[in-house]
């Protein structure tokens, strides 16, 4: 019995299986890597613009394959909070999907 697959050894199903799940979790892995230094270099840039009152911080949880870039602070009297850009790693498909943009 496999410990990984839970099933019945059979050396070409175990290997397929195992070589499908680690390329799998390695484009996953991938992408978190892309996808924060995307994020972050994002958030650098916007806010070390000249005049800029605003925050924007980088909102990473690569646990659960979500990232977002936010904007925050005071412009005139009004407070703004907003999600500029929201990044999803799908874990079934290892996708990205662009839940805002």
């Amino acid at each position: 019995m496999c410990g990984f697959c839970k099933k019945k050894y059979r050396k070409n199903n175990h290997v397929k299986i195992v070589s499908l799940f680690l390329s799998h979790y390695l484009k996953i892995e991938k992408y978190q890597k892309i996808l924060v230094q995307y994020i972050e270099k994002l958030a650098k840039e916007k806010s070390n613009g000249l005049g800029n009152n605003l925050i924007y911080q980088a909102i990473i949880d690569a646990k659960n394959n979500h990232f977002q870039l936010v904007e925050l602070g005071w412009h005139e009297k009004r407070y703004i909070h907003d999600v500029l850009i929201h990044l999803d790693i799908n874990s079934e498909t290892g996708n990205i999907w662009v839940q805002k943009k």
